[in-house]
């Protein structure tokens, strides 16, 4: 089982001048405590540039040119969108500022495990 996990990144001088900050917290501490396979789908909601961003095996970047035709929604159906493309059993969805601990893992397992594993689990994910 495969887990897609979708990041909405915005950066801008003025309104959010650390979510370049954020966005690689969020990534390293998730790297850091999955012990599950995984995808990582960045989608940059119309930061000021484009991150020169490195596509590897589990991390994938998308821009949006204009985050005003679709808002965040659009931001993160696009992901999902990815992440369903991939291959990914599970998919969450967060902002770039959630950093996830070793409970991710539980909170995987619990989905993998559940007795209606087979049903769909929609929800806001906190830590």
């Amino acid at each position: 089982m495969k887990v897609g996990l979708v990041i909405i990144n915005h950066h801008s001088q003025m309104i959010r001048p650390y979510g370049r900050d954020l966005l690689s917290n969020a990534l390293k501490s998730f790297i850091s405590f999955a012990n599950f396979d995984y995808e990582i789908i960045v989608v940059d909601n119309q930061s000021d540039n484009k991150i020169e961003f490195f596509n590897s095996k589990n991390i994938h970047y998308i821009y949006i040119e204009d985050q005003m035709k679709k808002g965040l929604t659009g931001a993160w159906n696009t992901g999902i969108k990815e992440a369903s493309r991939l291959g990914c059993d599970i998919i969450l969805n967060s902002n770039d500022d959630l950093i996830f601990d070793k409970t991710i893992n539980s909170f995987v397992n619990y989905i993998i495990d559940c007795e209606f594993s087979t049903d769909s689990v929609y929800g806001p994910l906190t830590n």
